[in-house]
């Protein structure tokens, strides 16, 4: 039986400690914060409890694949990883609702929109991806069961491997269109220029395969995951900071535990930052960041308000420009609802 360590306890800490532990090793996780989640945390505002962080759930397939796996190497079948995990998710009406230069769009494009016949087009075009999608997120890079997922991206896309060049490349797309789906990219932290041009496929995806939300809010899924990674047999230890990232050892400030495998999905310059115990580095290329705003209402919200709605930047453009440039926008970036 291997020692493994998990350093971070949001979804992506909580899922590896989860296949670790079903996998028949002895799991530990660390979280530096008293509440697991990462950025998808739970809090209150006069009296109203709201969820932080991400607010769709996307893919469901990855989580019934999580789920299937768990089922497969769990040391304990009696109990299934879908009963302990519980999570039940709500499909959304839309992928959300859209404001630029005086128009308004929902997603998928309604009949009778001006931007509904390019829709439909680039949306049969993309929305049939979306298994292609699932399969390169649940199967090991450059496995052989990939390939097949990778060669029909590779014809959609052909050369051009960025969100921007390839939105650019389809000039029947109106331009008011090209810059709502553009602006998905953001969820990366970058502009278009940066990411593959699989995130222009993203959009259409989304409103063939649905956009999700648990009952209950996005912060379920971090309670289901911590269920299923303590019926696995993880150790969960939250107020507890790493300090020092070893070879065989994880020094926090309570303890120093030995491992045979560390685990970890903090972005790259805090790991090497631990390496060492030295300073994190900053990152070579700086994305972009916001700043949240939680209120409780006084009175809802009209029955027919989109749970996600976005308002562009009047320049887009200029916000990229000034993402590449590291500097701070001079225009409003995007606001969601």
């Amino acid at each position: 039986m291997s020692r493994v360590v998990v350093v971070g306890g949001g979804v992506a800490g909580l899922t590896a400690a989860a296949l670790s532990a079903s996998a028949g090793h002895a799991v530990t996780l660390l979280e530096a914060n008293s509440t697991l989640g990462g950025k998808s945390r739970r809090i209150e505002v006069a009296g109203q409890v709201m969820d932080t962080g991400p607010s769709l759930f996307t893919f469901p397939a990855v989580w019934q694949e999580l789920l299937r796996r768990l089922d497969d190497s769990s040391h304990s079948p009696s109990t299934a990883a879908e009963d302990t995990a519980s999570l039940n998710l709500e499909r959304l009406p839309e992928v959300g609702r859209y404001y630029f230069r005086g128009e308004v769009c929902s997603l998928p494009v309604p009949p009778g929109h001006p931007w509904h016949s390019a829709w439909e087009r680039f949306a049969a075009l993309h929305g049939p991806i979306g298994p292609d999608v699932t399969r390169l997120l649940t199967t090991a890079p450059m496995a052989r069961d990939a390939y097949p997922s990778l060669a029909r991206m590779g014809k959609l896309y052909g050369n051009r491997l960025s969100t921007r060049s390839y939105l650019d490349s389809l000039t029947w797309l109106p331009d008011g269109l090209r810059e709502v789906i553009a602006i998905h990219t953001l969820n990366a932290g970058v502009s278009p220029s940066r990411t593959p041009a699989l995130y222009a496929s993203m959009p259409a995806v989304m409103a063939q395969d649905g956009v999700w939300v648990p009952q209950g809010g996005v912060h379920e899924l971090v309670r289901a995951l911590e269920r299923l990674a303590r019926a696995a047999g993880v150790d969960v230890r939250t107020d507890e900071p790493v300090l020092e990232l070893g070879r065989g050892h994880v020094r926090t400030t309570q303890k120093v535990y030995r491992a045979d495998a560390l685990v970890s999905g903090l972005d790259a310059g805090r790991l090497e930052g631990l390496l060492g115990g030295r300073a994190p580095r900053p990152p070579r290329k700086l994305s972009c960041s916001a700043v949240a705003v939680y209120a409780a209402l006084k009175q809802p919200f009209p029955a027919d308000t989109s749970r996600h709605s976005v308002v562009l930047p009047e320049d887009p453009a200029a916000l990229y420009a000034s993402l590449e440039a590291q500097r701070e926008p001079a225009v409003k970036s995007r606001v969601v609802v």
